[in-house]
């Protein structure tokens, strides 16, 4: 069941369930197919936000073809606000090799992590994974995650007989 159309009056607070949407993607078909998370129009930087942290930049290979610069800037400027900024490329055109490279190497030097969909559907279910999988307040990050696998590692690897906490900690230093 798809949720009603949202409605967001100036006045009302971003809901913080929902993935926030930037007016300039007004009528974009991707959110239509928004159909297992809530989403509403904010001021937003970025063209959708997935949670506090996470900001993402849509971007059509067409509308790259047509205008090659205007991502550069965007990405440069979300960066800057987000921990993980995520560009979420429609590859909607047949010659797709060489302006995918380039957007590719473009999100490399700017720190985003590119995410390729071949269709608004797709672009859509990534939206919902990256909302659907924000971490909650409260919860680990990647570090401690890093941490706990790093004890877990070192847990198993040392009830080995004559494996020693320091050959565990050489092995993790190369």
């Amino acid at each position: 069941m798809q949720p009603p159309p949202p409605q967001n009056p100036g006045h009302l607070p971003p809901n913080p369930n929902a993935v926030l949407v930037n007016r300039r993607q007004e009528g974009n078909p991707v959110l239509k197919h928004l159909k297992n998370v809530r989403w509403q129009f904010a001021d937003i930087l970025p063209d959708y936000e997935a949670g506090p942290s996470t900001g993402v930049l849509f971007l059509s290979l067409r509308f790259h073809l047509l205008k090659p610069a205007y991502i550069f800037g965007r990405m440069r400027a979300t960066a800057r606000a987000y921990r993980l900024v995520v560009l979420l490329c429609h590859v909607d055109t047949e010659a797709a090799a060489e302006p995918l490279n380039d957007v590719a190497r473009a999100a490399l030097g700017n720190e985003c992590t590119l995410l390729c969909a071949w269709s608004p559907q797709e672009c859509a279910s990534y939206l919902e994974l990256l909302k659907l999988h924000e971490p909650r307040a409260g919860e680990a990050g990647p570090r401690a995650a890093r941490q706990d696998a790093a004890a877990s590692l070192q847990a198993a690897l040392t009830s080995v007989r004559g494996v020693t906490k320091a050959d565990v900690k050489t092995l993790g230093d190369r």
